[in-house]
């Protein structure tokens, strides 16, 4: 359950548009995000775009505030500690301002390129051909030795493509968006058990999402095993799991490798250490409503006793 809630917040940024209901066919098949902050993007994409919003220059602006207001009262004569007081600001910070000759802005920091740099030309020429899937164009980057995950691709197709106002998101309709640990749920649950709204959820998700939906399979799978002790089944499962799956699936499986002899036989005979562990745990319950109350005696007659 781990690794899938781990692979299920990987693509949360998905949750969104799959809450949202379908408006018609293009709705479904391409991509339609509202515009999404450009540093959330580029975390996923890692572009190097400066940020150029509006929110950066009032912060800068109350700095070099800040910063003529230090070196205002320190040639008033007063020392850093009654500035950091009356300023209600770090003593550090005064003592940097205080010691600056002039005032300098904070540099922007610059991310490397990035897994989609050598693909950047090829998705823009698809983008040009009118291809806006971004499960689609995963796949074809895939065939040519992209290894970066499919949320890094929705990215930066919903940066430069958002929703048209015709294809928009309507808050009026979209519901609540679920946490990734309930989506994880989901996916383990029986169909059979799903609200129409969560099935349709699923749906639109794992179209959005393959590795979801792989990792869906996966875990089922695995699920399937265990409760009808299949564990000659575990093999190729496994293998699956290092070959195609999610990092979080692929450390699971790495997981289970360290110890295969003992999670086959667990998956497979029909014996457990469960009564021990059990008696363990009742030994421990005794010992502890009697610790500081009585002697060894008593303890060995409470465990030993017939009743």
């Amino acid at each position: 359950m781990e690794a899938l809630e781990a692979t299920v917040t990987q693509e949360e940024r998905a949750f969104a548009v799959a809450v949202a209901p379908a408006t018609g066919a293009e709705s479904t098949s391409e991509i339609g995000l509202e515009r999404a902050a450009p540093t959330a993007a580029e975390a996923l994409t890692g572009t190097s775009t400066p940020d150029t919003s509006a929110t950066s220059t009032p912060g800068e602006a109350r700095r070099q505030s800040l910063y003529e207001e230090v070196q205002r009262l320190q040639r008033l004569g007063s020392s850093h500690r009654a500035i950091s007081r009356e300023l209600d600001q770090p003593l550090r910070t005064i003592q940097r301002f205080a010691q600056a000759p002039d005032f300098t802005a904070r540099k922007h920091r610059t991310r490397p390129p990035g897994q989609l740099a050598p693909h950047r030309s090829y998705l823009k020429e698809r983008l040009q051909q009118g291809c806006r899937n971004a499960a689609q164009l995963w796949r074809e980057l895939q065939e040519q030795g992209f290894t970066g995950s499919y949320s890094a691709v929705y990215a930066w197709i919903a940066e430069r493509h958002p929703r048209t106002p015709e294809g928009a998101l309507d808050p009026q309709r979209q519901g609540p968006v679920p946490t990734p640990r309930a989506v994880t749920w989901w996916l383990v649950r029986s169909p059979e058990r799903l609200t129409t709204e969560q099935a349709s959820f699923l749906e639109q998700l794992q179209e959005r999402c393959p590795e979801i939906a792989h990792a869906r399979e996966l875990v089922q799978d695995f699920f399937a095993i265990a409760r009808k002790r299949e564990g000659d089944r575990l093999e190729d499962r496994v293998t699956r799991a290092l070959d195609t799956g999610a990092a979080p699936l692929r450390s699971f499986a790495l997981g289970l490798r360290r110890d295969w002899e003992a999670v086959v036989a667990g998956l497979t005979v029909a014996w457990s250490n469960g009564p021990v562990e059990g008696h363990v745990d009742h030994l421990k319950l005794i010992k502890r409503q009697m610790y500081g109350r009585a002697n060894f005696a008593l303890l060995r007659g409470r465990v030993l006793s017939p009743g």
